[in-house]
């Protein structure tokens, strides 16, 4: 007779029952498994029940985590969790992204919706503005970044709110097809600018980022012009030179520009998010 250990989760992904079955779990066998032991969790973690037939114990509880045998706190990887106080015993590596949330929360306090796998940042969406801003968080679990061009933003508030009066606001198939569809992530801005000639890009991205870094003086714009000229003149190769060159002016021009109007980074606009509050105010019922 073979025997199979089985986990049977509780909400929030928790494993609250361990069984010995002698046949799979996976088959229709009526015949009912014997439980090793059973240990229920509330959502932030804590015990709730210890049932058990065995003094075999599984280092693997609370979100399949393995406990610290010494201290008995909880590893996640970034960190320990002190599921007892539902808090983290260390600062979030990520809190910065996080202004108005204490860095010692454990999913926001709504483990209920979110999830944080490693101790570092829990899973949500954040639509923002071309200039980087926080227009809105929905706790969704997608982990996703939604970039919103400012004639979108009135028809975001909208749907946003809408959501909120149907009670859908952190549906994840709500957010998918209501809202993420009013703008893009921010891959996909970056890859705009991407034609898969790898010289060609590499040459836009360097000068789109020392322009846009401030770190181009004017003496560099007359170098680079110049020799982009005279590599044009060769014959041999002068279809990648024009490339080349039209790619080193654009990515100069797209740089300044968008420093000067205070844009998020075409070749990394995570770098360039702000840490503001939420600029869309919903209206409770």
């Amino acid at each position: 007779m073979r025997f199979f250990t089985c986990y049977f989760s509780d909400y929030c992904f928790l494993p609250s029952a361990f069984y010995n079955c002698p046949t799979s779990p996976f088959s229709h066998s009526s015949v009912p498994p014997f439980s090793v032991f059973r240990s229920p969790f509330s959502p932030f973690g804590e015990l709730r029940v210890d049932q058990r037939t065995t003094s075999w114990n599984s280092r693997y509880t609370f979100s399949a985590k393995e406990k610290d045998e010494e201290s008995g706190y909880g590893y996640f990887g970034a960190r320990y969790y002190d599921s007892d106080l539902s808090i983290w015993l260390s600062v979030d590596p990520m809190s910065d992204k996080y202004p108005s949330l204490s860095p010692y929360n454990y999913c926001a306090n709504n483990p209920v919706r979110l999830v944080d796998p490693n101790g570092m940042e829990f899973i949500l969406t954040d639509y923002r503005n071309m200039k980087g801003e926080m227009l809105y968080k929905t706790d969704d679990g997608l982990k996703e970044t939604i970039l919103v061009p400012d004639a979108n933003i009135p028809k975001l508030a909208e749907k946003l709110q809408t959501a909120q009066d149907n009670g859908t606001i952190n549906d994840p198939e709500t957010n998918k097809k209501e809202m993420h569809t009013l703008g893009q992530t921010p891959t996909e801005y970056t890859n705009r600018k991407q034609t898969g000639n790898t010289e060609r890009d590499n040459l836009y991205k360097e000068n789109y980022n020392k322009t846009y870094d401030g770190k181009t003086s004017f003496m560099d714009k007359i170098v680079n012009f110049f020799s982009n000229i005279l590599s044009i003149g060769g014959a041999e190769g002068s279809d990648q030179s024009m490339i080349n060159f039209g790619a080193s002016v654009e990515g100069r021009q797209n740089g300044e520009a968008d420093k000067k109007e205070g844009l998020i980074s075409r070749t990394n606009p995570a770098s360039t998010f702000k840490n503001n509050d939420p600029k869309i105010k919903l209206q409770k019922q």
